[in-house]
Parts: C-alpha cells; sequence; structure tokens
C-alpha cells in the first residue's frame, strides 16, 4: 500500500477527474473491509481490495463510491 503514497492520479467522475495525489492509504476501523485513499487535498475514497491490486496492475480502476453510490474513475499518471 505504501508504494502508492505519493503518486499522482486523476480521480472523481468519469470525464471529470480531478489531478490528486496520495497522501494515505490504510484501513480506517470503522470500514475494516475497505482500503481508505487520502489524498494531500484532505478529501478521501474508499476501494475494495481488489480494486486496489487492479489499480496497482492497471494503473486505472473505475468503481462506486461508498458514500454516495456514484461511479468514479481513479487513474495512476
Amino acid at each position: 500500500m505504501e508504494t502508492l503514497i505519493g503518486k499522482k492520479v486523476l480521480h472523481g467522475s468519469p470525464c471529470y477527474e480531478n489531478e490528486e495525489t496520495i497522501a494515505k492509504v490504510c484501513i480506517d476501523p470503522k470500514w475494516p473491509d475497505l482500503i481508505t485513499i487520502e489524498f494531500e487535498s484532505d478529501f478521501f475514497t474508499r476501494i475494495s481490495p481488489a480494486e486496489l491490486e487492479e489499480l496497482k496492475q492497471d494503473g486505472e480502476i473505475h468503481y462506486r463510491n461508498r458514500h454516495h453510490n456514484g461511479l468514479e474513475v481513479m487513474i495512476l499518471e
């Protein structure tokens, strides 16, 4: 998980992504089945361990946001 810290990504709704820098990757005790990715902007998102692996392997994921159930994308730059 630490290998992603400092990496720049495009993140947000498809076609409306913002550039972000990953500040922290952790497991929040309130959400033990998900990985929390925090950005330098103080925004955060939660993804599954499988989605994290897909991001690391493919450099891109499309997933449902766990807070508002909207589709999001994260692309490593």
